[in-house]
C-alpha cells in the first residue's frame, strides 16, 4: 500500500509534458495561460519581456552595408531590370570599386575586351547597352555564411531565380 502511494507520487513529479513553450511574461495574463496549457500537458516557462534598458542599449553598432563581407549581393541597371548577383567574402565595397574601375577603363583593343568578359558582366552589359549601373542601390540579399561552398550554393540558387540576371554562368 505505501508502495502505491509513493510510486503516485513520483508520477505526478515526473510528469511527462507533450511540448514546452517559452512566452513572455504578463502580468495579466501569464498564470491563466500556463494553468490552461498545464491541462493540456504543455509545460510553460516565462522570459522577460523587452525592457527599457535592453531597448536603449545597443552593444554593438551596425557594420555599414559597404563593410559587411561574407555576403550575397545584387547590384542593378538603372534602366532595365537586369541585375547581377554575386558573393563575396571580402568587404563589398573592395568589389564596388573594382566594379566601378573596370567601367572606367573602356577596353581599346579585342584582348582588353575578352579580359572585361571575365572581369565584370555589368560592366560588359553597361559597355554593349550604354546603360547606367545604380552602384548605390546595391542590395545585400544574405550574409553570415560559414563557407565558401555556401555563398556559391545561395549565388546559384539567386542567379536562377532572378530571370533578367547579367551573370554569366548560373552559379556551381
Amino acid at each position: 500500500m505505501i508502495k502505491n502511494e509513493r510510486k503516485t507520487k513520483l508520477e505526478c513529479i515526473r510528469k511527462v509534458w507533450k511540448y514546452t513553450v517559452v512566452i513572455p511574461y504578463r502580468s495579466e495574463t501569464s498564470e491563466e495561460a500556463k494553468r490552461i496549457l498545464n491541462k493540456h500537458d504543455i509545460r510553460v516557462y516565462f522570459r522577460a519581456s523587452n525592457t527599457l534598458r535592453s531597448t536603449l542599449v545597443k552593444v554593438k553598432d551596425r557594420l555599414p552595408k559597404e563593410e559587411q563581407q561574407d555576403i550575397m549581393y545584387e547590384i542593378n541597371c538603372r534602366d532595365c531590370n537586369a541585375a547581377y548577383v554575386g558573393e563575396r567574402s571580402r568587404q563589398l565595397n573592395v568589389r564596388l570599386k573594382e566594379q566601378k574601375q573596370y567601367l572606367k577603363n573602356v577596353p581599346k583593343s579585342s584582348a582588353d575586351l575578352k579580359k572585361l568578359e571575365n572581369k565584370s558582366a555589368i560592366a560588359l552589359h553597361a559597355l554593349e547597352t550604354g546603360h547606367k549601373i545604380n552602384f548605390e542601390g546595391t542590395e545585400i540579399l544574405q550574409k553570415g555564411f560559414n563557407t565558401h561552398k555556401e555563398r556559391l550554393t545561395a549565388e546559384a540558387l539567386y542567379i536562377r531565380a532572378n530571370k533578367n540576371s547579367l551573370n554569366r554562368e548560373d552559379g556551381i
